[in-house]
């Protein structure tokens, strides 16, 4: 017997719903890009505090301009998102 047959005789379904996963993926995507976002602004910020020998305020100046950045980048993905998805009509 094999496990298909008896997934199948217990009345179980092992389907993959499409729509969970999408939106798995549409959740993973816009965490990784606030991330990234956030990280990648405080680096350039923190290289210029560092070249320039300026105070430790750039570093949150570039945290709150990678927030921004980050929900913006978001947004577009959402938005492509539901135009995608024909959502948005």
């Amino acid at each position: 017997m094999n496990k298909k047959n008896f997934l199948d005789k217990k009345g179980l379904n092992y389907k993959i719903d499409r729509g969970i996963l999408s939106a798995l993926a549409l959740l993973t995507q816009l965490g990784l890009t606030m991330a990234i976002s956030i990280i990648l602004w405080i680096l350039v910020f923190f290289f210029i505090k560092r070249f320039f020998n300026l105070s430790d305020f750039l570093i949150i100046l570039g945290a709150i301009i990678g927030v921004f950045s980050g929900f913006y980048a978001d947004y577009r993905i959402i938005m492509h998102y539901f135009n995608k998805q024909g959502i948005n009509e």
